[in-house]
């Protein structure tokens, strides 16, 4: 009896199934919509021409309208004109929310064939119409003008892409509650990253940034940003550039060869350094930073105009006759000329050239540097400290940058 009843519990269980398989669609029982299923829609397929264009914006239509993620399988994928990611305006709180994901940065890359082209726009139409609740994860993008604009884009997550090759920007954002995590961006001769206006709560975190001009720049009114764990090797002008900004903490991060210069990237008032605070900055955090090898006769930290920066915990590493900390004045017009409140302070400094190491009894000889005569003293009469910093200050000469031309970055240091 008790078979008999297994049995039928058994067959109605494979009916039900049944009637559910036949009664709901595939597609609908699958969490994704696959670029791939959207291949007949490539323009020019199989030439030199091919763009995958068209096919994308359909596949994002589709998402948007099942409320499904849009995966973009292995592959690489040629566009020439941008991709538009923001999705139809809603009544919702969260509107525009879509997740992009590939399989991994090392397979999936999408290139933007022309370089007057954007690669990828995810941005509201006004800043009213933001684009809210974007995620993109494990692709790489690659060219265009901006690899990867998210102008007024707020609760937009980024995680385990590798961007590189973008004219003027890798990554250009506007934007609140936003998250880039684990990220590297590369060969950008302008700028890696670019933040600014409503930038604000924003986390940048456990990345790598390479041969950019300026690794990231912050301005506009950024405000509360965390910057902790990335590695800044070789940009040209700067790992980072700060101006018009509040509350910006830079933790935990590592920075070599940068300030050296680059044929294809002009000079201005943030080279050569590591870290570059020109003007109207206020509460700035500097900790727990490695800072090795800059140019010659330069700053690891250059200081225009700010007020409330505290630098300390961190290890100055000289390898080329650079101070941990230049002075000088703000690159515009108009500004005061000195910071205020700022604290140095348990902050490490140690020569590791093999030259400075021949000297007898090697001392840091210059912790700090003028750009001009006293604005070590005006910055201390409104209310700075500056530890050790007596007999240990020079005034600036012409910054001469580490020649590079043909010689790798990587073998100057040892």
């Amino acid at each position: 009896m008790k078979g008999k009843m297994m049995k039928t519990k058994l067959k109605m269980t494979v009916l039900a199934a049944s009637l559910m398989a036949t009664c709901i669609p595939a597609a609908a029982l699958d969490t994704r919509v696959n670029l791939l299923d959207f291949r007949n829609h490539v323009a020019a397929a199989g030439t030199e021409q091919e763009d995958w264009q068209p096919a994308f914006q359909k596949a994002v239509a589709k998402a948007y309208a099942t409320s499904r993620i849009l995966y973009i399988p292995a592959g690489t994928y040629p566009i020439r004109k941008t991709v538009d990611l923001n999705g139809p305006k809603t009544q919702l709180y969260l509107i525009n929310s879509l997740t992009v994901t590939g399989d991994g940065r090392s397979v999936t890359t999408i290139i933007q064939k022309n370089p007057k082209e954007n690669c990828i726009s995810w941005t509201g139409k006004t800043y009213k119409d933001s684009a809210t609740s974007g995620t993109l994860r494990d692709i790489t993008l690659f060219g265009g003008k901006i690899t990867l604009n998210l102008k007024w884009h707020n609760n937009f997550t980024l995680e385990s892409c590798y961007i590189a090759n973008a004219s003027q920007a890798g990554i250009y954002s506007e934007g609140w509650s936003n998250r880039f995590l684990n990220m590297i961006i590369r060969h950008c001769p302008n700028n890696g990253f670019e933040g600014r206006a409503h930038f604000n709560d924003i986390t940048i975190r456990d990345g790598y940034f390479s041969r950019c001009g300026v690794g990231i720049m912050l301005s506009g009114g950024a405000r509360g940003v965390r910057i902790s764990g990335i590695g800044f090797e070789h940009c040209a002008n700067a790992a980072l550039m700060i101006y018009g900004s509040n509350a910006v903490s830079i933790t935990g991060c590592y920075f070599e060869g940068n300030g050296m210069g680059a044929s294809n990237v002009r000079r201005n008032w943030a080279f050569p350094s590591s870290i570059a605070l020109d003007c109207n900055n206020d509460t700035v955090l500097i900790q727990g930073c490695i800072f090795r090898g800059c140019s010659q006769n330069a700053g690891h930290v250059k200081l225009g105009s700010n007020d409330n920066v505290e630098i300390r915990n961190n290890l100055f590493d000289i390898h080329f006759d650079e101070a941990a900390v230049e002075l000088t004045d703000p690159s515009r017009a108009g500004m005061k000329h000195h910071s205020g409140r700022v604290r140095l302070k348990h902050n490490s400094l140690v020569w590791s050239s093999k030259k400075q190491q021949e000297k007898k009894g090697a001392p840091v000889e210059f912790y700090y540097q003028e750009s001009r005569p006293g604005l070590l003293k005006l910055t201390l009469r409104h209310g700075c400290f500056f530890e050790s910093h007596e007999g240990k200050t020079r005034i600036s000469a012409p910054s001469k940058s580490v020649p590079v031309k043909n010689r790798k970055l990587e073998e100057i240091f040892h």
